[in-house]
């Protein structure tokens, strides 16, 4: 059993943190929501927001968008597959100028489920020479999706939506300052995810609660205008 490896327990959600780990999982962590809103609209802007997470939707987090600047290399995009690679700069780092990152986010859709797999690797670099720091990190999110079983208490349809999200640290075996093995050089990048994993059924919730407000303005203007 390894003893550094601490579960936390909050309704609806579980996670797992192991800030000492060099090769293997440094955090982990599933949620449970139930949306308010039909599995199709759902699906929908789910594919919306996860295509975001990790660049727009980092800089929706409050003070993020001062941290990070985004500069895009490469995307290629099929039917149920984006791939994209992008350097995150970290300008106001004193050690780091940022990563090299690669992210491919697949799609699988069936009548009764929604099933979305997304990938990220990572590899941060020294500032000044752009060199490694010697590790890469991985992360893993599976999110999927069904037709709530009961609808809400206003009858309207529901969706279940579940998350499972893991991040890993593995080490390249390049001479390093000794600093970058320490438990607490993690904490910020575990901090990170955690804000952005569990921000995503309230950033769905959000995208189509705006859409359906915008879809009431348009009727009653359509009334209003008939009339």
């Amino acid at each position: 059993m390894n003893l550094s490896m601490v579960w936390f327990h909050i309704r609806g959600q579980k996670r797992k943190v192991n800030r000492s780990a060099m090769n293997g999982v440094v955090f982990e962590m599933t949620q449970r929501n139930l949306l308010p809103f039909s599995f199709h609209k759902t699906r929908k802007i789910a594919h919306q927001v996860l295509n975001e997470l990790g660049t727009i939707g980092l800089k929706r987090i409050k003070d993020i968008d001062k941290m990070i600047n985004f500069h895009a290399q490469e995307t290629e995009e099929s039917r149920d597959t984006i791939a994209t690679s992008y350097f995150s700069a970290t300008p106001e780092s004193d050690e780091a100028s940022g990563a090299q990152v690669r992210k491919v986010m697949r799609m699988y859709t069936e009548e009764d489920r929604a099933v979305f797999i997304w990938k990220m690797l990572a590899e941060p670099k020294l500032k000044c020479s752009n060199a490694s720091m010697s590790y890469q990190l991985q992360s893993t999110l599976q999110v999927v999706m069904r037709p709530g079983e009961e609808p809400t208490l206003s009858g309207d349809e529901s969706t279940q939506f579940l998350i499972h999200f893991s991040a890993s640290r593995h080490d390249l075996g390049i001479p390093m300052n000794a600093k970058y093995r320490e438990p607490g050089h993690m904490d910020s990048g575990i901090a990170l995810w955690e804000k952005l994993i569990s921000r995503i059924p309230q950033e769905v919730e959000s995208e189509l609660i705006d859409g359906t407000c915008v879809s009431m303005s348009t009727e009653v203007s359509s009334f209003t205008t008939s009339e």
